[in-house]
């Protein structure tokens, strides 16, 4: 995890080594319910797809930007940038 301010922003950056998002499924890992691997049901893992449809809609309600960056097999990494106020 790495965090900094940059040019006015607030910058959060997390990677991982994972399992990696399929390039097909990226477009769709901020919708609501979308779980891209189909092999995890509901047997397998908690959760119902809505996460990170939940941290997008707070990141833009605060004039931010999140973004992902994931090769299937090499991991993932997200980055959260958010305006700081005048006063940070």
């Amino acid at each position: 995890m790495k965090v900094e301010k940059k040019n006015g922003h607030g910058i959060l950056s997390i990677a991982d080594q994972g399992t990696g998002i399929a390039a097909k499924d990226l477009s769709h890992i901020f919708e609501r319910f979308f779980r891209g691997d189909a092999s995890r049901s509901k047997n397998d893992s908690d959760g119902y797809g809505l996460g990170l449809a939940i941290a997008k809609r707070i990141i833009d309600m605060h004039s931010g930007t999140i973004g992902v960056k994931s090769s299937k097999g090499k991991g993932t990494t997200v980055v959260v940038e958010i305006p700081l106020s005048k006063r940070a």
